[in-house]
């Protein structure tokens, strides 16, 4: 076989020449000589030929930043794939102008997948650390970087040709999405009273969704304008997500034109949270019969399937990304509140959930990523501090051990920044992070989404090590390394910012403020119970200590059930109370 390959012709990159038939249609080539498997498998042996093309190198001009451009409405799709540097094409009507990101196409090293993460054990550690020895050993000319867009060719190319679209799958989901007006009012339902700036962010996705598409969705959703639907969302979701810097540029990645099967997924579980709202008693939305509790099921159970669709689509593209990540956690968020916390299904989205983060490294962060200011390194961590906190109560609450361990991740906590700054220009972000104090704290006494987040995710921190000891085998039993657990734990909590600290004796005016106190303090607490519970039973404490942690926690308990009218935006971090 060696001889073989030595009359292929190598391009300028180090990688063999593919044949013409498998070159101009984008598939891998195994450059079989005198015919390789593709051409003899076709019955075409006199088309393939192997001919020296010299790698198409990107010109100065196109290395700039990314820009927001309307190109012609009737300017045809891009079929070029880049990894995390492809334009995006507007796809879809011709008469729906769409918006390009441009991006300079990066290079990556040979040994690697694009998108995936892999560890200092993994197969290309060898290759990354000994990656100057082996280009001083290669011919002039030759290098190991190749471009994202040799990598991901060969691989999207397969993709599409293995998948049937537009399947009926597909089409189904579209037929499944709610009119214009429900879709705004369940959205707003899902997140009432909340100042989240994801969520600013799923309603401009919703926005643009119908302004882009309104034509193929508005009135009779004929099969037609549901299949051009549908090969947008799929050449769209086939392609590496951009995430540029620029917070308008970012947003627009992955709606309108730019639109993606995960995107849509995640819409649909906030339209699915708006009809899981324990106080909204509204039935307009249901008025096909006059047993509106079955059609509200049902509505239920049509979303429902089209989240679980959505996320099977993102599968076959076999891809991961931060949306892809999203996605998974909101979907095991609907199985949490629909199938409970101790279902085998939720158990198993979860461990869905927590692959696809770590596949994409959001666990890991090195020195040079932990100082850049973004809004894209700012999803990503929040993306990771949530599934940190929700990996230690699930496991707390189901007494299994926890699928993400404190010894493997690096990532930081988010910055303590208000949604507004979040998606303000880079350069004001870049500013408004420059003023926090030295442990990361905002210095103007609010509480905002991050705040807490932090704070959580601190708390999170403690819980990992108490369940490591908890639930662990004979040699992790250590009573010592709990009670120094203990002093910790009341350590973190005090050096909260003090406009946090919940004080007994405090009068709160501020619902949402007294909810964020008490919901950081409950957490607190259980940290405490298991703790005290964990010392009590080798006799290292009295049980006084429990009982007066016991308390504290049923008397904010019954003051979250007591005045739960005063919490009604935040139905959907304790629904369980209400019910």
């Amino acid at each position: 076989m060696s001889s073989q390959l030595r009359s292929v012709p190598v391009r300028r990159n180090g990688r063999l020449q593919a044949c013409e038939p498998c070159r101009k249609r984008k598939l891998a080539c195994d450059h079989g000589l005198p015919v390789c498997h593709r051409c003899q498998k076709r019955k075409k042996p006199s088309e393939c030929v192997y001919l020296a093309a010299p790698l198409t190198l990107s010109s100065a001009k196109n290395h700039t930043r990314p820009s927001l451009t309307g190109p012609p409405a009737t300017e045809a799709p891009s079929t070029t794939n880049h990894q995390q540097c492809s334009t995006y094409r507007a796809v879809g009507g011709p008469k729906r102008p769409g918006k390009v990101l441009e991006q300079a196409p990066r290079s990556s090293h040979l040994f690697t997948t694009p998108n995936n993460y892999f560890g200092s054990t993994s197969f290309t550690a060898v290759f990354w650390e000994n990656q100057h020895n082996i280009e001083r050993a290669l011919p002039p000319g030759q290098t190991l970087q190749v471009t994202s867009e040799q990598i991901q060719a060969s691989s999207v190319a397969e993709v599409e040709a293995v998948l049937d679209f537009p399947s009926r799958t597909s089409r189904k989901i579209l037929q499944r999405i709610p009119s214009q007006e429900t879709c705004q009012i369940l959205l707003a339902r899902a997140f009432q009273g909340r100042d989240n700036w994801i969520d600013f962010g799923l309603q401009h996705c919703q926005d643009m969704l119908w302004s882009t598409h309104g034509d193929s969705l508005n009135g009779t959703r004929n099969n037609e304008d549901l299949e051009r639907l549908a090969r947008v969302l799929h050449k769209n979701a086939t392609k590496p997500l951009l995430e540029p810097d620029d917070p308008v540029e970012w947003l627009d990645a992955f709606s309108g034109s730019n639109i993606r099967w995960e995107a849509l997924g995640i819409l649909f579980c906030g339209w699915m949270y708006g009809t899981l709202n324990p106080l909204s008693t509204d039935e307009s939305l249901f008025p096909s019969s006059t047993d509106s509790k079955r059609d509200k099921k049902q509505f239920q159970l049509r979303l429902m399937n089209s989240v679980i669709d959505c996320v099977n689509l993102c599968s076959e593209t076999d891809t991961v990304n931060p949306l892809i990540v999203h996605l998974l956690f909101r979907r095991a968020l609907l199985h949490s509140i629909i199938n409970g916390d101790t279902s085998v299904l939720l158990w198993r989205t979860h461990g869905d959930f927590i692959c696809a983060l770590t596949a994409l490294g959001l666990h890991r962060e090195s020195e040079v990523e932990q100082a850049k200011v973004s809004l894209a390194k700012e999803y990503r961590r929040r993306l990771f501090s949530v599934a940190f906190q929700i990996d230690k109560s699930i496991a707390s609450f189901t007494g299994r051990p926890p699928v993400l361990s404190y010894r493997y991740c690096t990532s930081r906590m988010p910055l303590d920044v208000s949604s507004h700054a979040l998606l303000s220009t880079e350069a004001n972000l870049t500013k408004v992070a420059s003023t926090l104090s030295a442990d990361g704290w905002n210095t103007d006494g609010q509480i905002y989404a991050a705040t807490k987040l932090r704070m959580c995710m601190q708390l999170a921190r403690i819980r990992d090590e108490i369940l490591e000891i908890s639930l662990g085998n004979q040699e992790a039993l250590n009573v010592e390394r709990m009670k120094e657990l203990r002093l910790r734990a009341e350590k973190t909590y005090l050096a909260f910012p003090a406009a946090i600290i919940l004080h007994p004796s405090e009068s709160h005016k501020n619902d949402d403020e007294y909810w964020n106190k008490m919901s950081v303090r409950i957490r607190h607490l259980l940290n405490m119970f298991l703790i005290d519970q964990f010392l009590s039973k080798f006799g290292a404490t009295d049980g006084q200590v429990l009982l007066d942690t016991s308390r504290e926690q049923l008397a904010l308990i019954l003051v979250l059930w007591t005045e739960r009218d005063r919490f009604t935006s935040h139905w959907f971090d304790y629904e369980w109370i209400y019910c």
